[in-house]
């Protein structure tokens, strides 16, 4: 772990924190996620990437309702 620590001191690593509370988020369309990311949504100006342990078990279903609201 100091390792880690050493690294962060070091070099502008952006861990996530301030910048992502500070944009806008749409909302999930769902409370479990929604709780989970910072803005209460997905990133209005950024990316997401959802990772799943296998392919086709509804992923989607996770950004539908933001797509909807979106188109």
């Amino acid at each position: 772990m100091a390792a880690l620590e050493e690294i962060l001191q070091r070099h502008p690593v952006w861990r996530g924190g301030a910048l992502a509370c500070a944009v806008p988020a749409i909302p999930t369309g769902f409370r479990g996620p929604a709780r989970e990311l910072r803005g209460g949504g997905w990133p209005a100006a950024g990316l997401s990437e959802i990772l799943c342990g296998q392919e086709g078990i509804g992923e989607l279903q996770l950004v539908l309702p933001a797509l909807a609201r979106l188109s």
